[in-house]
């Protein structure tokens, strides 16, 4: 086994690796990774009998937040963790190679051939195939997908221009808000019996960009012959809308011209994509987006308190507040919707963007987003369906906004205080009304069945809490040294778990 500190990407816990497989390993990662669109992903090895009373899934995430594989400011590193005793390879992916590298690429590291060698313990052969499809398919060796091209079939594309343009556009969506590739396809070809879904999907499909669920990836499409050109992102339908009819809005349509047209697309796109992720993010963690920038932290920070005490734990829902300083052509109302639904749909799309947890996240229509403007002192609030069955009512949250401004005309803290306080109390209120039934049979059979859930998990998690949280520690006294991992992100973003 290669001493730890002459190889930073092999840590053989389990003494299985010859040292001519841990050179390889290196050699894959400093010839062949070294300049990925101008970055140096990482890939990793650690090879262990048993996990502990870890799952290998939160064992290799342990190890990825204590060695920070990849780079810091891209979060590109990829750790396999073999298994010997178990049976078992966690491929744990960074934020920044997830569209590259989604979850289920673990079926094609594993092989027919792969796993023989596994069960035969020829684990130095086995590793080294892995490492090596996995190089390959970050590099774009790997060539069963389009993903990542330029696809110009109609030929109306300067490809090297356009290609460069693609490739800066790609590393502008490897952050940590967004994990998404982008293709570009041209077709001069007229689809009347198709509708644009279809042609979308027709040409998705074809150029394997994704399969099953794993649809993360962006298509751009230009078709001179139909004068279209859009956006396709087959997980997220309102981000789709939302982006083309800005850039259709924005961009002048000169088809011809499609250097310039797709060039100015593939400027925008990143940029437009980054701020709906980092946006919702804001929101998931910190509830409050001041755009305008009114608020100081103190009173942010009071707010932020005031609606986490807010939030509908009932309806498993949120609040939160966006602060605007005008809204341009649209009306305040309009501006509620869209912030509401670019915002809490975003939660649910682990796929595309990044949150700090998956677990009881605010879904589309349990929550309410409170929108003040600051131009005209007004409020707007969108109130999610789901609220509005338990008879919170666009009417009812007004006279609180109503009673708020009156009652507090010089603090927006208290105002936003009162609004989230006095909705919250009708939730509650028509949440626990006794309408007939016994508090028992309301929980098992009605109303109270997910907060009955929910409290039941609360208190599962009090008793086996030591069980629930990560130790800071190692399931191996075999530690490492400071040179094995890298410089990278601090946690996964996401990976995949085989067997042999």
């Amino acid at each position: 086994m290669t001493a730890l500190a002459d190889n930073r990407d092999v840590l053989d816990r389990a003494n299985v690796l010859d040292s001519s497989a841990e050179q390889k390993i290196e050699n894959i990662n400093k010839d062949q990774l070294k300049d990925v669109n101008g970055a140096h992903p990482q890939i990793a090895v650690i090879t262990v009998k048993g996990t502990g009373d870890d799952t290998i899934e939160d064992y290799a995430q342990k190890q990825f937040d204590k060695y920070h594989f990849g780079q810091k400011d891209r979060d590109n590193g990829v750790l396999l963790v073999v298994d010997v005793t178990n049976h078992q390879v966690r491929m744990q992916t960074g934020y920044g190679l997830e569209a590259k590298v989604p979850d289920a690429y673990i079926d094609d590291l594993l092989t027919k051939q792969v796993k023989n060698e596994l069960k035969s313990k020829d684990y130095s052969t086995a590793t080294v195939t892995m490492v090596q499809k996995l190089a390959d398919r970050i590099t774009g060796k790997d060539n069963n997908s389009s993903e990542g091209k330029v696809v110009d079939q109609a030929q109306v594309l300067n490809q090297a221009e356009i290609s460069r343009q693609l490739e800066q556009a790609n590393q502008k969506l490897a952050t940590k808000y967004v994990h998404s590739q982008l293709t570009v396809v041209t077709t001069n070809k007229v689809n009347d019996d198709l509708t644009a879904t279809g042609k979308f999907n027709y040409q998705y499909d074809r150029l394997k960009l994704g399969e099953g669920d794993d649809n993360r990836n962006m298509l751009l499409y230009l078709n001179p012959a139909e004068q279209e050109i859009a956006l396709y992102f087959p997980n997220s339908t309102y981000v789709t809308k939302y982006i083309n009819a800005n850039l259709q809005k924005e961009i002048p349509a000169n088809f011809t011209d499609c250097n310039q047209l797709v060039s100015a697309w593939l400027n925008e796109i990143p940029q437009q994509m980054n701020t709906i992720g980092s946006d919702a993010a804001a929101m998931y963690r910190y509830h409050i987006n001041d755009r305008a920038g009114i608020l100081t932290n103190a009173e942010q920070q009071q707010i932020r308190r005031n609606l986490k005490k807010a939030d509908f734990i009932n309806t498993f829902g949120s609040v939160g507040l966006v602060t605007v300083d005008g809204t341009s052509n649209q009306s305040l109302e309009q501006l509620a919707r869209q912030q509401y639904d670019l915002t809490y749909f975003n939660y649910y799309d682990q796929k595309l963007f990044s949150s700090p947890s998956q677990d009881n996240l605010p879904t589309n229509e349990n929550s309410m987003l409170i929108v003040y403007d600051k131009k005209s002192a007004k409020y707007a609030i969108h109130i999610g369906a789901e609220l509005k069955k338990e008879k919170l009512s666009q009417q009812k949250v007004q006279e609180f906004v109503t009673q708020a401004q009156k009652k507090y005309p010089d603090s927006l803290v208290n105002q936003v205080a009162y609004i989230t306080k006095s909705s919250n109390a009708v939730i509650d209120h028509n949440l626990n009304a006794d309408d007939g039934e016994s508090w028992w049979a309301k929980l098992l059979l009605g109303n109270w069945l997910a907060p009955g859930i929910f409290l039941a998990l609360i208190l599962v998690g009090t008793i086996f809490g030591e069980r629930l949280n990560f130790d800071d520690h190692d399931n191996d006294s075999s530690s490492g040294s400071d040179s094995f991992g890298g410089s990278g992100g601090s946690s996964g973003g996401g990976g995949g778990t085989g067997s042999w």
